[in-house]
């Protein structure tokens, strides 16, 4: 059984978004910020850093669509799998 060392909510981003409540780009900027408040300390780090600008680039471009954010969410439960970082997809609001 994995021991996760970190724990970052994206259930209660995905609800809002399933509700119609938040756009995948609002879901991409906000889970940025998360991981940035999480990790911001991690130097060098670049597969982090190059999941962070994708995310920032679908947050930044309308024309970008829930399958491109899969795919960037695809790497970063790799990247968390690795770095043993728990994505809650619980989806109560906190």
């Amino acid at each position: 059984m994995t021991r996760w060392k970190h724990t970052i909510r994206i259930g209660d981003l995905h609800g809002a978004h399933e509700r119609g409540e938040l756009t995948i780009q609002q879901v991409s900027n906000r889970l940025a910020g998360r991981l940035r408040t999480k990790f911001g300390n991690i130097p060098e780090d670049w597969e982090l850093l190059d999941i962070l600008d994708e995310l920032d680039d679908i947050a930044s471009n309308e024309t970008l669509t829930a399958e491109d954010y899969d795919d960037v969410l695809a790497r970063l439960y790799v990247w968390g799998d690795y770095f043993k970082v728990w994505f809650d997809p619980s989806r109560e609001k906190s």
